[in-house]
């Protein structure tokens, strides 16, 4: 619901707020992307392309340092942000642990 508000407010108000909105969500993109990242590494190492594997596992620890860098850089941390790093870790945790 939260996105939804802040397209309305982009459409509807524009101008630097909306900038200011949009620029506080970029940890929860890099955060939706590595959980992404996550599924298909899974996916990968389980029919065997280990190097595609491994590279989609470096990018979610690369992609982890930046989501914190600018969410602390940014000041922009949210509930969304905080529930989408616990469905990381905890699914990090349940493939990890397979």
């Amino acid at each position: 619901m939260l996105h939804f508000k802040i397209l309305y407010d982009i459409i509807i108000t524009g101008g630097i707020d909306m900038k200011k909105k949009i620029i506080k969500q970029i940890p929860n993109i890099i955060t939706i992307t590595r959980i992404i990242s996550l599924i298909i590494g899974f996916i990968l190492f389980c029919k065997e392309k280990f190097l595609y594997a491994i590279i989609l596992y470096i990018y979610g620890a690369v992609s982890d340092f930046f989501d914190g860098y600018f969410a602390r850089r940014l000041n922009a941390y949210t509930k969304l942000g905080k529930y989408l790093d616990a469905i990381f870790f905890f699914s990090n945790d349940i493939i990890n642990n397979k």
